[in-house]
């Protein structure tokens, strides 16, 4: 490939594209892309305001390392899907305001896929024309556009086009440079955040980098460079890497997913028909799309599989092209490709279900995400078939007019499809405080109860056709959106869930029954009693609560629908001084220390251990200061005490008592305690994660390393270019005499 002015233009192209179907979002006022899922609204309740945290964090000079405002605290960089170090994040959301960074990066992401697919198709030597067809069918394809809801999803798939094009050349050129360089931008897609596409991405990498050195004879070179490239992509990744292996440690699944759960949302075989049309079982805008068991598949978002109708066809010319025998090879390793990855992809559907059982493939959920290579793999196949005819055809002009129109029908029949398929509002309408928010304060706690069923009866109905009904739900304060209004709230929306927050939700919300019919639920004394334990003073609900403490305080309705707030005055504080201990060590046991009459709130505390201290007297505990990463608190007391402190129990949390450091200790199944001594004391909880400093220190020295080996290596390859072109000019000097 020699790089001229056209393919500068050709990018141009594919940018101007992307940013006039996203220009909407930035003129005539900001706007939000807000299409509802399941029970909530991921682009709201997750990919915009996981975003809003990292603004917020960047603009004061800090990582967001931990939230106190979700999940009663929560390592949102550990979890990962944030994208700290995710350079494009690192600079918009540090730069400008999170709405237009927001926006600015979905806008970003789409380019960059389509600008790297049409970079790997270059570099094969493939036609401008046809590259730049094949990129924007991509960027416009089923699997990206109804994933806008999805940016962290979208920014670790956009590099698989670029990850492709640099194996291709790094298996031609076979030199450290492009090793080095395989590393850097596959460890980006891993700061991304969304690990299953790293791990796709590698897969379909490793398959592709073996078939284009299948002719080499010393392949231990190679594979050394591959080794060392892996190594590479790791350490650069650490700063990322190290704390989410922590976090692995302590989810319910750390060590995989059950088969069952592995293979849910699997790929029905019976969706390969949406190759053809988009909507051919419907549309989830309107409700349309009949879902049964999102389980089991049959997503509209995860199984569309349309590419465009033009490179579906060229796709079935291809089969019957006759083809040179490098094209050959080539197109028989991306049909084979795209039959391995249809049968990933239908997971528990597919004859190879099994491999779902094993590691590392029992890691992930959503099978269905094979799917990325599937699109790419058959958009290659009808791009060596169309640059296949280009190249027989004997007018020049009369291509060149055939391809244009052919070209802007691709781009109509993209934006015709999906240019109202998202619902979009503008971002004053969804950052405006709700209406029961007013009533709440940043000393709250919140937990929001049976919404999910209100929300997917409607959403399954009408999809999206009915904005006002989601303007209502905003009352939910829903997670994460609960963090905009600075609100606290017990419960996270997250892709992984935390192991000892799962356990006790699962206590909580097994007591709580609802009505369908009436709209009334009943919450048991057990779980008022946790509510209570748990320090959550507010509850909102969209069905009456009966026979309980709870008393409402504001509600909010819309058409036939009314969401109520309830304050519950029984709560125990943030932090509180405990004489009494109820020992459990099994969920068993758990259940029957927080039923018993004994279990007062606010005096007795469950521990998993004993403890060594005699607890007496009475005492008071103030809050001096309160952050994300740290708390003060003073503390008078006539007796030793247990401090329990009402925020999650992990690692990296550190205690001090009068500056010296004490242990802490799991308490009511999921919060942290310390044992303090009688008298007055100053007590700091401070979180300072190890593996996370650990990390940060092998990435920096490692990008240190990496810098001064691609300048070594790219000083080296020019000295030798330098050297080997007076000898060719002597030989053919020689030649000419």
């Amino acid at each position: 490939m020699k790089w001229t002015w056209r393919d500068t233009i050709a990018i141009a192209a594919i940018t101007f594209v992307v940013s006039a179907f996203f220009f909407r979002l930035f003129w005539p006022v900001p706007q939000l892309i807000v299409t509802p899922d399941f029970g909530r609204s991921d682009a709201w309740s997750f990919s915009f305001t996981s975003k809003y945290i990292l603004a917020q964090n960047l603009k004061q000079g800090v990582l967001p390392l931990w939230s106190r405002q979700l999940g009663d605290g929560f390592p949102v960089l550990a979890e990962g899907q944030i994208g700290t170090f995710f350079l494009p994040n690192l600079i918009l959301f540090r730069l400008f305001d999170v709405v237009t960074a927001y926006n600015l990066a979905l806008t970003l992401t789409i380019a960059t896929l389509g600008v790297g697919m049409y970079l790997w198709l270059r570099v094969q030597n493939l036609s401008r024309v046809v590259s730049l067809f094949i990129a924007i069918s991509f960027a416009g394809s089923g699997i990206v556009i109804p994933h806008l809801t999805h940016i962290a999803l979208l920014q670790g798939f956009t590099l698989l086009p670029a990850i492709m094009a640099i194996t291709y050349m790094w298996a031609k050129k076979r030199t450290w440079l492009w090793a080095l360089l395989f590393s850097l931008t596959a460890s980006q897609q891993l700061l991304a955040g969304f690990v299953q596409a790293s791990f796709i991405t590698l897969l379909f990498a490793a398959a592709y980098y073996l078939f284009l050195i299948r002719h080499e004879k010393k392949k231990w070179p190679l594979i050394c460079q591959c080794a060392v490239a892996g190594i590479g992509m790791a350490i650069l990744s650490a700063i990322q890497l190290f704390p989410s292996m922590e976090f692995l440690k302590n989810i319910s699944a750390g060590q995989g997913f059950l088969p069952l759960n592995a293979s849910y949302y699997s790929f029905p075989f019976a969706d390969i028909l949406t190759l053809i049309h988009p909507f051919i079982f419907g549309s989830a805008r309107d409700g349309s799309h009949m879902i049964n068991n999102h389980y089991a598949g049959n997503i509209f978002w995860e199984n569309n599989a349309f590419i465009g109708t033009l490179p579906l066809v060229l796709f079935a010319v291809s089969l019957f092209i006759k083809k040179r025998r490098a094209d050959g090879n080539r197109f028989w390793f991306f049909l084979i490709t795209a039959a391995v990855a249809l049968l990933l992809m239908a997971g528990r559907w597919s004859p190879i279900y099994l491999l779902y059982s094993f590691w590392p493939f029992n890691l992930f959920r959503v099978p269905a995400r094979f799917i990325w290579i599937f699109a790419a793999a058959i958009l290659l196949v009808a791009a060596y078939a169309a640059d296949k005819i280009l190249q027989s055809a004997r007018s020049r002009l009369l291509t060149v007019l055939i391809t244009s129109v052919l070209f802007l029908l691709n781009i109509y029949q993209i934006g015709s499809l999906w240019w109202n398929y998202h619902l979009i509002e503008p971002a004053s309408v969804w950052l405006t405080r709700p209406q029961l928010a007013t009533s709440l304060t940043p000393d709250n706690r919140v937990a929001t109860i049976l919404q999910v069923a209100i929300y997917s009866e409607e959403f399954n109905k009408f999809g999206w056709l009915h904005p006002d009904f989601y303007h209502l739900m905003r009352n939910t304060i829903d997670p994460n959106g609960n963090v905009i209004w600075n609100i606290q709230h017990h419960d996270i929306a997250a892709g992984r869930l935390l192991k000892r927050p799962g356990i006790a939700d699962s206590l909580i919300y097994a007591d709580i029954k609802f009505d369908d019919n009436t709209h009334i639920a009943t919450v048991s004394a057990f779980a008022q009693k946790l509510f209570t334990v748990m320090g959550i003073d507010s509850i909102i609900s969209p069905a009456v609560l009966e026979n309980t403490s709870f008393m409402p305080i504001a509600s909010v309705s819309a058409n036939t629908q009314t969401l109520t707030l309830y304050h519950n005055p029984q709560a125990v504080p943030h932090a509180y001084l405990a004489t009494h201990i109820a020992l459990a060590t099994t969920v068993e046991e758990v259940s029957k220390r927080l039923a018993d009459d004994a279990f007062i709130p606010g005096k007795t505390v469950l521990l998993e251990s004993t403890v060594s201290a005699r607890l007496t007297g009475e005492g008071t505990v103030t809050m001096t200061k309160q952050t994300d990463r740290e708390e003060l608190l003073e503390v008078d007391a006539t007796g030793s005490h247990i401090l329990v402190d009402n925020d999650t129990y992990y690692p990296g949390w550190h205690a001090y008592v009068d500056g010296v450091e004490t242990p802490i200790f799991p308490a009511n199944i999921r919060y942290r305690a310390i044992i303090v001594p009688e008298g007055h004391h100053v007590v700091r909880f401070i979180y300072t994660p190890t593996m996370f400093v650990f990390g940060a220190w092998v990435s920096g020295i490692s990008y240190v390393v990496f810098i001064a080996g691609a300048c070594l290596l790219s000083f080296s390859e020019r000295r030798n270019e330098s050297k080997v072109q007076p000898r060719a000019s002597r030989r053919r000097r020689n030649h000419d005499r």
